[in-house]
């Protein structure tokens, strides 16, 4: 399936690639379809200057009951409970159980992270259990009611949308078979009532390409261009076409579309997140084609043309900061209850210079979760001087999390030097109160090591061991510090027990249970976990930070043991396609060089010269500074006989100062300059 043809010139009234114009053309209710976006509209400018009075304007957070801690996800949703209660009383009514999965799936929406920069990624994977979990009950709910009532359509679209969340917001398994019942729920619920848009606009969205599946573009225009015809202002429909745009680069058209959707306000809570992370993957995009126009310049008036017209272009849409600010405001003023959307605002407001407005949205963020201490970064900040006083003076006398929180605001004061004996205070202060939990002894113990304390520290480590943990984050915050103490075996009985709680994706502890084995020294242990989690879960997304770096360990896993081609197949799939790398930021061109290289190297193992050369050359032209890659394309001409090119490129990896090829070329009888280290 191929995407749309590209604009073919940026900054025109054109309206974007032909086939989504003509397709949409029959829906244009309101001439919206028809905006013309030029590249410096007064539009853009003023929606600037606007959300730039945003930042500074007022908008506290909401008041309410004094914060309690959230022990699990169940007290977060009462309702939940009451019809958990009346489902098993009337198990026949279908009404219930779908009452039933529409809070579940809701519940869902606010558990779910974004993967926004990298710590915001690391702690939506910590998080995600918790949300795949009550997804998981949302869609049993949904399936319940249809084998008691299958003539809802509305039931059939409710379930698609849930098992497309999962599908969307997963980040660790790619399960394309989750998206393939999405798809088949949406249909049939078109089948029952063929103008449900919601059904309508799903289903495009489930079709739209993206990193995680080809797609089909002609399905997904169509489908949405339908819902657009029956409901032009809903803003789910403008968010579907916004990801449309999107999908065919045509970026002018997906921000248009994206701010009508902020506008209108999507109905999914998950919306608001993707709105948000999409927002900043265009702007970067819009950069990186203002840099191609720069370098693709002809001459060098060209290029002065070029460069003087480049921050007119990357500024003719506002910047992410603001969009995002309006993008959590209206998230706020609809009462949406992810906290990510309130640890943004603070950050976002303390970015500004707006310390103590956003200090109210930290406040609210930890109300409503004090467990993934992670969400509250924008803490660590905080100018100590406004922080810590208020934090203290808001939460209730017994929040546990709220003194371990306010621990790590004593560590990690923004601009300060760490107050450790502050934080063992506040710690000592959590163990009383809650002398069975765990969480607080770990992160005593990550004082005490800061402290240089290790002995204490690791005493307290097992200590904690065996109390009562609600929360992940404190667990793998001692795993870390024991591998820095080398303490293998207790660290191994933290991610075994991380097991037992289901606490984090089994796959996530099993990775680090292999890394531990691998330290340990016991690498058959080590490959014996990483086969299993390649049995266990074949659909792990392997091109994120975290699963390109499992992908290394199960292709050296596969590799020990002679099957290459699995080995193979697994590394060629970390490498990802252009559409990953649009959607993460911190890929780098000279990490693809290296996959290349080990593609070559399996290769090379399995007796096919040809390819290894093929890989080789394709990691080159990656990172044309890669002395190994010079030294291993040599290895090869070498074993096929070609001694000049192999010479040539020994020689190569000599200057670009890999030391290993100068015996090489000593053998070959070449001479060698070292131009390296």
């Amino acid at each position: 399936m191929q995407n749309g043809k590209k604009e073919k010139q940026r900054g025109t009234t054109e309206t974007g690639p032909g086939r989504t114009r003509d397709h949409l053309q029959h829906c244009d209710v309101d001439g919206r379809l028809h905006r013309t976006t030029s590249s410096f509209s007064f539009r853009s400018f003023s929606l600037c200057i606007i959300l730039s009075i945003f930042a500074f304007g007022g908008c506290g957070s909401r008041g309410g009951p004094p914060f309690t801690d959230r022990a699990t996800e169940d007290n977060r949703a009462k309702r939940i409970q009451v019809l958990r209660k009346e489902t098993r009383e009337h198990p026949r009514d279908p009404r219930l159980w779908k009452q039933l999965g529409m809070e579940l799936l809701k519940e869902s929406e606010s558990l779910v992270g974004t993967y926004s920069g990298f710590g915001y990624w690391w702690f939506a994977m910590i998080k995600w259990r918790h949300a795949e979990r009550t997804m998981d009950e949302a869609i049993s709910a949904f399936e319940k009611s249809i084998a008691l009532d299958s003539t809802d359509a509305a039931l059939f679209a409710l379930a698609g949308r849930t098992l497309l969340a999962k599908f969307h917001s997963d980040p660790l398994v790619n399960d394309t078979t989750t998206l393939t019942r999405a798809i088949s729920s949406f249909e049939r619920s078109i089948q029952l009532r063929p103008l449900s848009v919601d059904a309508l606009v799903y289903l495009g969205i489930a079709w739209t390409p993206s990193w995680r599946s080809e797609g089909n573009l002609e399905r997904a225009i169509n489908y949405i261009g339908h819902a657009l015809s029956l409901r032009p202002d809903d803003g789910m429909v403008h968010h579907a076409l916004s990801m449309l745009f999107e999908a065919e680069d045509n970026y002018d058209r997906s921000i248009e579309e994206a701010r009508i959707a902020l506008d209108l306000g999507p109905a999914d809570e998950t919306a608001y997140l993707e709105l948000s992370d999409r927002y900043q993957r265009m702007f970067r995009d819009r950069q990186r084609q203002a840099d191609e126009s720069v370098d693709s310049a002809a001459s060098s008036i060209a290029r002065v043309v070029a460069g003087v017209a480049r921050p007119f272009y990357v500024l003719s849409m506002p910047l992410p900061h603001f969009f995002d600010i309006g993008v959590c405001r209206k998230a706020d003023a609809l009462g949406l209850r992810n906290p990510f959307f309130y640890s943004r605002l603070a950050f976002l407001y303390a970015t500004f210079g707006r310390e103590e407005k956003g200090f109210n949205f930290l406040l609210r963020a930890f109300e409503l979760d004090s467990l993934h201490l992670g969400l509250h970064w924008p803490w660590l900040g905080y100018r100590d001087s406004i922080s810590m006083d208020r934090f203290l003076a808001s939460i209730a006398p017994g929040s546990y999390y709220g003194l371990i929180l306010a621990a790590s605001m004593r560590e990690n004061p923004g601009g300060r030097s760490p107050r450790s004996e502050a934080a063992k205070r506040l710690l000592q202060r959590a163990t009383q109160l809650q002398p069975t939990y765990g969480a607080a002894y770990v992160r005593l113990g990550d004082t005490h090591l800061r402290l240089g304390e290790n002995r204490k520290a690791v005493e307290l480590f097992r200590k904690a061991l065996s109390l009562e943990f609600h929360e992940a984050s404190s667990m793998l915050l001692a795993t870390e510090d024991l591998l820095g103490q080398k303490e293998f075996d207790l660290a191994l009985r933290y991610y075994k027990r991380l097991l037992d709680l289901d606490l984090v994706p089994r796959i996530v502890v099993l990775k680090e249970m292999g890394n531990v084995l691998a330290l340990k020294g016991d690498r058959r242990a080590a490959y014996a976990i990483y086969r299993e989690i390649d049995r266990q879960s074949p659909m792990t997304t392997l091109c994120t930070w975290w699963g390109r770096e499992l992908a290394a360990h199960l292709s050296t896993a596969y590799a020990d043991k002679g099957d290459y081609n699995r080995a193979l197949e697994i590394t060629k799939r970390s490498i990802g396609n252009e559409r990953w790398k649009k959607a993460y930021p911190y890929y780098d061109e000279s990490e693809y060089s290296r996959i290349h290289l080990q593609i070559g190297l399996l290769y090379s193992k399995k007796g096919d010269s040809d390819n290894a050369i093929a890989s080789y050359r394709t990691a080159l032209r990656k990172n044309p500074d890669d002395g190994e890659a010079y030294y291993r394309l040599g290895e090869e001409y070498e074993r096929k006989g070609v001694k000049d090119l192999a010479k040539e490129n020994y020689q190569s990896a000599v200057e670009k100062g890999f030391e290993k090829a100068q015996g090489a070329l000593r053998k070959l009888g070449g001479s060698h300059s070292s131009g390296g280290k």
